[in-house]
């Protein structure tokens, strides 16, 4: 099996729209295994966020249900969301975002 290969950017990043901290770009990188640039347009966030990967005791996963305008389809996903200015640590974020979104709370 092939090694997976990294992406590399290139050129310069062009801003298309920047709101509440998120910022809608036009961004290249070269295909490692052919060597041909690529053009994405993507959300690129300053700002630090979580993702959860939250299990049960007895190993059921918890996930949630969401629409996604981009799609037009609810999805199912993992919780997570953007550090808040009140959180201390990533990991009392991480806490926030399982109750908020789902009901849970951590043990750890």
């Amino acid at each position: 099996m092939d090694k997976i290969r990294r992406w590399r950017k290139f050129g310069k990043s062009r801003i298309l729209a920047e709101n509440n901290g998120r910022r809608l770009v036009d961004r290249s990188y070269v295909n490692p295994y052919n060597n041909q640039v690529v053009d994405f347009t993507l959300f690129d966030s300053s700002r630090t966020s979580v993702i959860i990967f939250p299990l049960t005791t007895l190993f059921e996963i918890i996930a949630i249900r969401q629409f996604r305008p981009a799609i037009g389809q609810i999805t199912l996903e993992l919780p997570g969301g953007n550090i808040d200015p009140k959180d201390k640590k990533l990991a009392g974020t991480a806490q926030r975002e399982l109750l908020e979104e789902t009901g849970y709370r951590a043990d750890k």
